[in-house]
């Protein structure tokens, strides 16, 4: 029982944008099974997606203490730090994760954004090519990581080889229009991150619940495309805590 409610929180949080939904079926998981480390790790999740950081640690040092090697856990402890402006910890906390799991890409990828906020380009590159090369290619949003921080070091021609390679691929398979959105803010394109924002709503993708929470779509988020984005989103409240 514990399970089916977590995986009705996870349905009314990343696909109806249902906060508080989420909320409560997160909560009755944990009351049916407090040791339920999934429903520790999504609800963190949530939390820090909707700017409840102090909340979220509750929920992460519980599934670490479960799971003390989590990826899943050490990756949530990162994202928490990294999105609650804990930076130094963040990238701490990156570093854990892949020691202790160095074939776990997305610690590599919370590596890479706390080194982009830091103005260390290069050094962003190198872990975003190191989760790209785990994965094969195969992820959008880690290629559009890649991408945004190519931009901004100002290798502009690979990032935009990088939105033609996958702006191919979205009209032959599912990608994540968030990973398109990140390219094109990187090569300040504000209306065409937009654009693509406005597809990762209207498609459900994973990574548009992020666009509150991102340093570098601070500017986008003031826009009226990206208030309306907001909105959408049922977050618009909580990027003005």
């Amino acid at each position: 029982m514990a399970e089916a409610h977590t995986s009705l929180a996870f349905i009314l949080a990343f696909s109806e944008y249902n906060w508080s939904g989420a909320d409560r079926e997160f909560a009755r998981a944990l009351e049916l099974n407090p040791d339920n480390l999934i429903a520790h790790y999504w609800w963190a999740l949530t939390q820090t997606i909707s700017g409840r950081g102090i909340e979220a640690e509750t929920h992460i040092q519980r599934a670490l203490e479960l799971e003390p090697l989590s990826p899943l856990a050490g990756h949530a402890a990162a994202m928490s730090a990294l999105y609650d402006g804990r930076r130094e910890e963040a990238l701490q906390r990156a570093t854990a994760g892949i020691a202790a799991n160095p074939e776990f890409f997305i610690s590599y990828v919370w590596l890479g954004i706390a080194n982009l906020i830091a103005g260390a380009f290069d050094e962003a590159i190198r872990s975003f090519e190191t989760a790209r090369d785990i994965t094969s290619g195969k992820h959008s949003w880690v290629v559009g990581a890649l991408g945004h921080g190519l931009a901004l070091r100002g290798r502009k021609e690979e990032a935009r080889a990088i939105l033609t390679e996958w702006k191919d691929r979205a009209n032959r398979e599912p990608i994540d229009p968030t990973a398109l959105a990140l390219v094109h803010d990187g090569l300040g394109e504000a209306a065409d991150a937009l654009a693509w924002l406005e597809k990762g709503v209207e498609t459900r993708g994973m990574l548009i619940v992020l666009f509150p929470r991102v340093p570098r779509f601070a500017r986008l988020r003031a826009h009226p495309r990206g208030q309306a984005i907001l909105r959408r989103l049922n977050l618009l409240e909580e990027t003005k805590q």
